[in-house]
């Protein structure tokens, strides 16, 4: 997390930022790629992401979803083209500022099959992700 030099703060945000960038298993990267995700039995949504890891990516949402939501992710990826299936669980959600979306953040939940390909593809394009 990169704070501007003159970024003003309280200090309940910077705790929480702090504990953020402590509590990251993975470094995150910019993904901006389309994801679709499903709730149990629901149809499939489209979403954008923000960022992604090797232990989750980040989704805009326009509804929310409950913490410890299970979701089925079909994410969409462009080199080589490609749909990447995997599943995750909604290990936070914050309310966008004067808009009607929340960002949630979904942690991979990640079997043999699913968990070396996720894997590989985000370490692969790591440095290449823009």
């Amino acid at each position: 997390v990169f704070l501007h030099p003159f970024s003003v703060v309280s200090v309940r945000e910077y705790a929480i930022l702090i504990m953020m960038m402590n509590n990251r298993q993975y470094s995150r990267f910019p993904f901006r790629e389309s994801v679709g995700y499903q709730m149990g039995e629901a149809p499939l949504t489209g979403s954008l992401s923000g960022d992604i890891s090797e232990g989750g990516l980040c989704l805009s949402v326009q509804k929310f979803i409950p913490l410890n939501t299970i979701v089925r992710l079909q994410i969409h990826v462009s080199d080589p083209a490609r749909v990447l299936p995997a599943q995750g669980r909604v290990v936070w959600v914050r309310e966008v500022p004067q808009s009607d979306r929340y960002d949630v953040g979904i942690e991979f939940v990640v079997d043999q099959d699913t968990g070396p390909v996720l894997r590989s593809y985000v370490s692969s394009h790591r440095f290449t992700i823009e």
